[in-house]
């Protein structure tokens, strides 16, 4: 051994340290502290100094040393020394030891685990070719994907402790080796035998902490030796499971037998065919009452918390829903929601038991299936009336042997005529509701054609199900008819189920502790239909998951979806997958998404309760939405695996087209952002630009909108607001003064008029009194002393309104004390229009008509 290094709880601290640990303990955070090292340590360190005012931190960080074994025994107090590193490391030790002994009582339960996979292989082995063995198949799977993932949890937890152990281990080597050297240095030191018999002890205590930590290693390593065989057995059952699935689906597809009109009723086989069937009915009551009995405490929480939070639904939550989206269709809460809350909370339970509950049998999943029928059909009924259409009763009723047809298909007369029945009464419901018009209550927003062809694809396939039954091909009837059936009742109840939650989501928004959230009043429908939207998704995505299982194609789309996925292409010398195209398409969508929803939070929620500078808001939430969009594009850049170095490069290689090509609009970016950050213009802002006068509606990346006061809306270049002259009568405040003319004739006072319209725009109430209104006497026209009358108003937007009451007030008082308003004057002058030359030289007297001077008022 060159060397000696002490685990890192040994090593030797700076005086600043052992401070700090005092510290740490009178704060409380001792347990805290204790055990913290490297880069945490340091942090925790000069922040608790720097608060508590100690002085120079420069001396706090941890310092390992590198001790030699020729250092730690140069002397018997250094030694001596060491006897409480050593002891620290014991302890450790120990607790390693405990956490270890407690992975040993996993001892028995790997036990049953290979015993449950050895029994599933056995059940493998059982497994015939035949088309009612898939179910016990996936079954099997499921089984084995229970078991899988607890192996994996066992492994990673024992390949830790081990790796642990093997450091403890090596620490207590390097330990026992340094105090081996003490006996030889207190023997030529001549050190009292009371230390040498102290060293003895110390080297058997390690030893025999040495023997325990092997023994529990060695032990440790054989149970991960059985978990990495389990693990592997997991493996190899998975690759098998999955190719007899697939053996089994190409023989359904061609399983062939004889026409049903020769299919007759054997009583021996018969006989022993029932048998079959109630005994693996037994099996799969008893597979179902175990899996109840392990997984009572979620089961029961996955079913009470929805079905009791819709049963005790406020009815006044439900009202005032109703009175805001009622006028709406696709938003109105469903009635079933107030008539029978019981029923509603039992469907959105049962789905929720079907998709969050734990892992359990398939009969576990026909069990809950076939119970949802009931609240579906009874929801149906309550929702379309009697105009239900009959086919959804038909549906349900021909469901339920679907729900059992593990034991149907051991019975195969039995079964081809339970097919055909359903095949049969199926058609008729479908032509009934089609001849009545009863289908159009389901959906009536779909478009006409979309539902014929649904209707015309269901008869075509309920056709051929039905004729390949009666000929003979019973597997691809069986197939297309479970499938449509499945397909059809999944339908049905996703669709309730979502309608109910949205009801239910709707009536939450009612709640007092929603209800006063500003995004609920102010957009309220908008957040409906963001809710509806995304419940649509989800219940769609569910509906095409569980259409994949039930026509037993889900292995096959997935494998040929991840073929497509993994597919690689290059792109200037870059490979991207198709994988990571997508990504990259859901990342920038989800960057879309969230500014919006930023957006939203930001200027309905957050800003308006806060006072903020009046343009603040506005910029900061472009700025943010701006910098969550180019995060977005980034990531998914690198998801694309485009070294950000190249586009760099390339970016600095386009410079120059840029400059040239995309001139205006990377102007018009700049000035954009300059807008925002300078914000000599803002949402909301009067402005005026050349002959462009109206409000600013919006501030774009590339281009702002301006609404005239005419109502058109005129998209502004960001470079015309920031390089031309831009008249902002909002900037600072909206106040606004007004100028108003009035002309009266000659023979009026002026201090008068002055002094009436002056009390006149006091008199109205929205002129400001601060600045006061004031008249000056502007110039001599033509025909009238002309006066100008100046006052601020609290509004830009109210000048028109406010301007038009004054001048009718003015014009009233002008009347009322008999000033006037005089007309201009005209100089009339009448010639012959045979004047010129030619003529006999005699012309009319010039006439002049004055009009009297001045003018009398109107």
């Amino acid at each position: 051994m060159t060397g000696f290094r002490p685990i890192p709880r040994c090593s030797m601290r700076s005086d600043a340290d052992r401070r700090m640990t005092g510290l740490t303990a009178r704060l409380g955070f001792g347990p805290i502290a204790h055990g913290l090292e490297g880069p945490l340590w340091t942090l925790l360190t000069l922040l608790l100094l720097f608060v508590a005012g100690l002085g120079d931190v420069r001396a706090v960080a941890p310092v390992d040393v590198e001790v030699t074994p020729e250092q730690a025994c140069t002397s018997l107090a250094s030694m001596l020394m060491r006897t409480e590193a050593t002891s620290r490391l014991q302890a450790e030790i120990r607790q390693e030891l405990d956490s270890g002994q407690g992975l040993q009582a996993l001892a028995p339960e790997l036990d049953v685990a290979e015993r449950k996979l050895n029994l599933t292989l056995g059940g493998l082995g059982e497994v015939r070719l035949a088309e009612t063995e898939v179910i016990q198949l996936y079954d099997l799977q499921t089984r084995v994907e229970n078991e899988g993932s607890r192996v994996v949890l066992w492994l990673e937890s024992l390949n830790s402790q081990v790796i642990r152990l093997e450091a403890n281990l090596e620490a207590l080597e390097l330990e026992m080796d340094c105090w081996r050297r003490f006996r030889p240095l207190a023997r030529e030191r001549e050190a009292p035998e009371s230390l040498a018999l102290r060293a003895d002890t110390i080297m058997e205590s390690l030893g025999r902490q040495r023997g325990l930590v092997l023994t529990l290693r060695n032990s440790l390593l054989m149970m991960l030796e059985q978990v990495a065989r389990l693990q592997s057995r997991v493996m190899d059952m998975r690759w098998e499971l999955q190719r007899r699935r697939q053996l089994i689906h190409i023989q359904m597809r061609s399983t062939a037998t004889q026409p049903l009109w020769r299919a007759e009723w054997e009583a021996a086989p018969g006989r022993q065919h029932v048998e079959q069937a109630l005994d693996v009915l037994k099996l799969d009551l008893l597979a179902i009452a175990a899996y109840v009995r392990e997984q009572w405490h979620g089961l029961l929480s996955l079913f009470a918390i929805p079905w009791f939070g819709i049963l005790l639904l406020p009815r006044r939550w439900l009202e005032h829903a109703v009175k805001r989206y009622g006028d709406t269709p696709a938003l109105s809460p469903m009635p079933a929601l107030w008539e029978a809350p019981g029923w509603s909370g039992l469907l959105v339970a049962l789905i929720g038991l079907d998709w969050l509950g734990p892992p359990g049998p398939i009969a576990w999943y026909d069990l809950v299936w076939l119970a949802m029928l009931a609240p579906a059909h009874r929801l149906a009924r309550m929702t379309w009336g009697q105009g239900t259409p009959i086919t959804i009763t038909v549906l349900c009723l021909c469901v339920v042997p679907v729900s059992l047809r593990t034991q149907i298909e051991l019975l195969p007369w039995v079964d081809r005529w339970v097919l055909a029945v359903q095949a049969l009464a199926m058609l008729a419901a479908v032509g009934r509701d089609y001849t009545t018009g009863r289908w159009r209550r389901i959906g009536p927003a779909i478009p006409q054609p979309l539902h014929g062809l649904a209707l015309g694809l269901t008869t075509v396939l309920l056709g051929v199900a039905l004729i390949t039954n009666v000929f003979g091909w019973v597997g691809l009837g069986k197939n297309l008819m479970q499938g449509i059936l499945g397909t059809a009742g999944f339908g049905l109840i996703y669709c309730l189920g979502s309608r109910v939650l949205l009801g239910t989501g709707l009536a939450l928004l009612e709640s007092p502790w929603l209800a006063n959230f500003r995004i609920v009043q102010h957009r309220g429908k908008a957040v409906a239909r963001v809710l509806r939207l995304g419940l649509h998704l989800l219940f769609m995505a569910m509906w095409i998951l569980s259409a994949l299982l039930i026509f037993r194609i889900y292995d096959s789309v997935v494998a040929a979806s991840l073929r497509v996925v993994n597919h690689q292409f290059t792109l200037v010398h870059t490979p991207i997958s198709v994988r990571a195209m997508l990504t990259a398409l859901l990342l920038l969508m989800g960057g879309y998404g969230l500014t919006r929803v930023v957006k939203l939070l930001l200027e309905t929620e957050l800003f308006p309760r806060w006072q903020l500078p009046v343009r603040l808001p506005f910029a900061v939430s472009a700025l943010t939405r701006y910098t969550i969009g180019l995060f977005a594009f980034l990531l998914a850049v690198r998801e694309l695996g485009i070294d950000l170095n190249r586009l760099g490069l390339l970016a600095g290689a386009l410079g120059v087209g840029i400059g040239f090509g995309l001139q205006n609009i990377i102007n018009n970016f700049v000035s954009g952002l300059i807008l925002l950050l300078e914000q000599p213009v803002n949402v909301g802002d009067v402005i005026q630009v050349d002959k462009v006068d109206g409000v600013v509606k919006r501030i774009g990346i590339r281009s702002s909108t301006v609404r005239t006061l005419q109502g058109a809306e005129i998209i502004l270049p960001n470079a015309e607001l920031i390089a031309r002259d831009v008249i902002n009568w909002t900037l600072s405040d909206r106040r606004r003064r007004l100028e108003i003319q009035v002309g009266v004739d000659y023979r009026s006072e002026p201090d008068r008029v002055i002094g009436l319209l002056e009390s006149l725009a006091r008199a109205a109430p929205a002129v400001l009194d601060n600045p006061e209104p004031f008249a000056i006497l502007e110039g001599f026209g033509e025909s009238a002393l002309e006066f100008r009358l100046y006052v601020w108003i609290e509004h830009y937007e109210d000048n028109l309104q406010i301007g038009s009451d004054l001048r009718r007030v003015i014009l009233a008082a002008l009347r009322a004390d008999g000033i006037g308003i005089p007309y201009p004057q005209r100089d009339v002058h009448i010639r012959r229009g045979d004047d010129g030359p030619g003529s006999s030289g005699q012309s009319l007297p010039q006439v002049s008509q004055l009009v009297e001077t001045p003018a009398q008022g109107r």
